[in-house]
């Protein structure tokens, strides 16, 4: 009965000493928005309180039970629950798409940095460290769960690279003119003279000459290990191109090593090798707090509601 509901929530309104209620701070936040004490009542009147009072409910409990637990959401929580949701983001089809900060971004409505501030997701993160803190993994399920994915831990041939890339401008489907080619040219000798002279300079030379919504943006170029498949870890980055690669295989140390500008069809690339390593397996020692942490990962969901 609407109107019904509503004359009560009007009368009952009206009978309430609001004034006693202090506009003290937020009650509920998020990225964004808040709900001040005095509005949070009124939009639980509105909502005859049923569905906010379970949430609150359950908010408190939860800070309770971190509470009793000592444990805090702070900074290093944040982390590691950024950390574990950009790993659980690498391993699905979508990181094919877009790199995690744009899904943050799409996906919750703001930064990583300003989701790190959110409230309810730091209430999350302190709750995803009393789990890591609770769980108990033997070393039966950890060895099992090493020798069922083992595939996830050999680590193939690779190099370690920072890379400038300096693109053609040009219009989609159509070759660079011969001016743009020279010009890019020249910008990569003029670079790797540079470089040659000054090789701490790499990072500052990408921050002059590198595009900021690059992938390449963070760590100032440096892209890390490299198979010979060109691929990176995130699949939305750029592939390296195959004269990159073959040039980088064949450098030899001692590392950092400079390559002279490497030219493709759609650009030169300025190239730090900065090592080489060959095809291993590690063995379960030397991963063992990675395979603990992947085996509790792997069905996060699940225990996570059990705790809660």
């Amino acid at each position: 009965a609407p109107k019904a509901a509503a004359a009560d929530l009007r009368r009952l309104l009206d009978e309430s000493d609001l004034t006693a209620v202090a506009e003290d701070g937020a009650v509920l936040a998020g990225a964004g928005w808040e709900i001040q004490r005095r509005r949070f009542l009124a939009k639980l009147l509105a909502q005859h309180g049923a569905a906010v009072r379970e949430d609150l409910i359950g908010l408190v409990l939860l800070h309770q039970g971190l509470a009793r637990a000592g444990v805090v959401a702070d900074d290093a929580a944040v982390a590691e629950e950024m950390g574990r949701l950009e790993r659980a983001y690498r391993r699905s089809p979508e990181a094919a798409k877009r790199d995690f900060r744009t899904f943050v971004g799409s996906s919750y409505g703001a930064s990583p940095e300003e989701l790190g501030r959110d409230p309810a997701f730091r209430a999350l993160a302190a709750t995803g460290h009393l789990l890591r803190r609770q769980s108990v993994l033997s070393e039966d399920d950890l060895h099992a769960f090493f020798a069922a994915n083992a595939v996830m831990y050999r680590r193939a041939e690779a190099v370690d690279l920072a890379i400038i890339p300096l693109l053609y401008r040009a219009q989609p489907g159509t070759a660079p003119v011969a001016a743009e080619v020279e010009r890019v040219q020249a910008l990569a000798r003029a670079i790797h003279e540079r470089l040659t002279v000054q090789p701490g300079d790499f990072a500052k030379v990408w921050q002059e000459v590198g595009r900021p919504g690059d992938a390449y943006a963070a760590a100032g170029g440096r892209v890390g290990w490299i198979a010979r498949d060109g691929l990176r870890d995130n699949l939305a980055a750029r592939r390296i191109p195959a004269a990159v690669i073959t040039a980088a295989f064949a450098a030899q140390a001692p590392w950092p090593c400079l390559l002279a500008p490497l030219a493709h069809a759609r650009g030169v690339e300025v190239v730090l090798v900065h090592g080489r390593r060959a095809a291993e397996m590690p063995t379960f020692a030397e991963l063992a707090e990675e395979v603990r942490r992947d085996c509790l990962e792997a069905d996060w969901d699940q225990r996570l509601q059990a705790l809660v």
